[in-house]
């Protein structure tokens, strides 16, 4: 199953001089389950993990050969500057198209003229039993959604390249040097 883990028990298990018999005592399991792990016929059970890590005192991941969670991952330059380059060239695409798209809506937000009928309404349309004859006015032509959706589109554009520029300044040692 996993000979790289049983090796690294037998290995651990060798340093401090133990036996077979000894470890299996001291974690309260058979010796033929300590057998089966170092040779990898089977796995030791997640209780048994943690009581050898403590047993040894080795972290977990360290036993188990697993990369530590917490540990940053490294990633090369050239991928970096790649991810880098995508994000910024996204983040102007999205400006490129939430400006043209908000002047437009403001335009057409600053241009539109109140809907007011022509032709007197009759004197038996009468909204909401009012008095008088109401007339219901419609302010602009301005699409909401596509307002809204562009102005999204601009802050997260936006948002991204002053996210980088920032990351970017911190990354610098400001003393003249990258």
């Amino acid at each position: 199953m996993d000979n790289e883990l049983g090796a690294r028990i037998r290995t651990l298990r060798k340093e401090r001089g133990l036996s077979q018999e000894a470890l299996a005592q001291a974690l309260e399991v058979s010796r033929q389950a300590v057998t089966k792990w170092e040779d990898g016929s089977s796995l030791p059970s997640t209780a048994n993990l943690f009581a050898l890590s403590g047993f040894f005192g080795v972290p977990l991941a360290e036993l188990t050969g697993t990369p530590d969670g917490n540990a940053p991952t490294s990633i090369s330059e050239k991928t970096r500057d790649k991810r880098t380059k995508t994000l910024r060239i996204s983040a102007w695409v999205l400006l490129a198209i939430s400006v043209p798209t908000l002047i437009w809506c403001a335009v057409q937000h600053f241009t539109a003229e109140p809907f007011i009928p022509e032709e007197p309404v009759p004197p038996n349309a009468i909204i909401g039993y009012a008095d008088t004859t109401t007339y219901i006015y419609t302010v602009s032509k301005l699409p909401t959604y596509l307002f809204w959706g562009a102005l999204l589109l601009f802050v997260v554009g936006l948002g991204v390249l002053i996210g980088l520029k920032i990351k970017r300044w911190k990354g610098k040692t400001h003393d003249g040097q990258d």
